[in-house]
């Protein structure tokens, strides 16, 4: 086996230690634990969807979607980009001690970041299956074009995430602006 290999081998499993450290940190002092991770993209929708209400944007939805859902779904894959861009910086800063005492590759913190946005992935895909079940949703094939833009919507925001995160450990207006 090559050096190469062993080397991203490497990098990968301290990005998933990193990962998991911090996400056990993140959740173990919380009254609901893990739920967290569920509960926050639910509670998120809830003022979309009463404005939304209001204005009456819920008529304007076609093809057997309430508003509700279409809300949802939209908000889930606007939340994937955001993370994407978000998660790279934010472990970045996270771990910015670590990085003074232990001499890491940053590209390991940088793929802890990547591992955020993959288990947010999987919990908004869970959600998004549970609210077009809930609400009846009629299932057409466009949804297999859909499900093929979330490579490129990670992509993308990973692209411009992994580009800000090292900027934002000397300029912390940008991270206070990027939001």
């Amino acid at each position: 086996e090559s050096v190469e290999k062993r080397s991203i081998r490497n990098v990968l499993k301290l990005g998933w230690l990193l990962f998991f450290r911090d996400f056990q940190y993140r959740f173990r002092l919380t009254y609901f634990g893990y739920a967290w991770a569920f509960v926050r993209p639910c509670l998120m929708v809830v003022p979309l969807i009463i404005i939304g209400r209001q204005f009456n944007f819920g008529k304007n939805v076609t093809a057997g979607v309430s508003y509700e859902a279409f809300a949802f779904v939209g908000l889930m894959f606007w939340q994937i980009f955001w993370d994407s861009v978000v998660f790279p910086q934010w472990m970045m800063r996270r771990t910015r001690r670590i990085i003074k005492t232990v001499e890491l590759p940053p590209s390991a913190i940088l793929i802890a970041g990547c591992f955020y946005v993959l288990f947010n992935l999987s919990t908004y895909m869970v959600l998004i299956v549970i609210v077009l079940l809930l609400f009846k949703a009629a299932v057409s094939w466009t949804i297999l074009l859909t499900m093929l833009s979330i490579p490129v919507i990670m992509i993308s925001g990973l692209s411009l995430g992994i580009f800000i995160a090292p900027i934002t450990l000397v300029y912390l207006d940008i991270r206070y602006g990027l939001p």
